[in-house]
């Protein structure tokens, strides 16, 4: 068996809260500790509403273009919501975090995220390399993740919906709390 294989052989993906580990080792909510330093580094230049409106909107269009087909392919049957439940189970997949859909109301509704790799990250990276806690949210890459796969699901325009996270488990709270609202 080769490299390759052995490797294989001992990851293992949680559908329940979307890490990735290698035998019994967390490596992965993705790739939190890379991208928090990456937000921060925007943050610390661009101010927090610019860098947010960078990440969101470039989580949002790669995501958009990325899985559109996808997901469209695989719930093209179903009611947004079930097709949600599709869009965050991939999540859960490719290590992006655990979401579930709290509220659709036709216009908008509410998601709830725990872990939320990003927020995982930024609280490793706190304590690592001393930051200051955070007074703002830090998600702005769900924050896109979820309005693109909200567009998808509601065959809706790429960049028609807003996300606005309000709880963030990097400001310490237990979870993390996102608004969707179609512009």
């Amino acid at each position: 068996m080769g490299i390759r294989e052995d490797i294989a052989s001992l990851t293992k993906i949680s559908g329940e809260d979307g890490t990735i580990a290698i035998g019994s080792v967390t490596v992965a909510y993705h790739c939190d500790k890379f991208n928090t330093r990456i937000i921060k580094g925007f943050e610390d230049t661009l101010g927090f509403e610019k860098a947010r409106q960078l990440v969101h909107d470039t989580a949002e269009s790669t995501a958009y273009d990325s899985l559109a087909s996808f997901i469209a392919s695989k719930t093209q049957d179903m009611s947004p919501k079930d097709a949600l439940g599709v869009a965050f189970d991939l999540f859960k997949v490719l290590g992006y975090g655990c979401y579930q859909l709290l509220e659709d109301n036709g216009k908008g509704g509410k998601v709830k995220g725990s872990p939320v790799y990003t927020a995982e990250g930024w609280l490793e990276n706190e304590t690592k390399w001393n930051w200051e806690a955070r007074k703002e949210p830090v998600c702005h890459v769900e924050s896109g993740l979820i309005a693109a796969v909200w567009e998808i699901v509601n065959n809706l325009p790429k960049g028609s919906v807003r996300v606005n996270e309000t709880a963030c488990r990097a400001q310490g709270n237990p979870e993390c709390m996102f608004e969707v609202e179609v512009k």
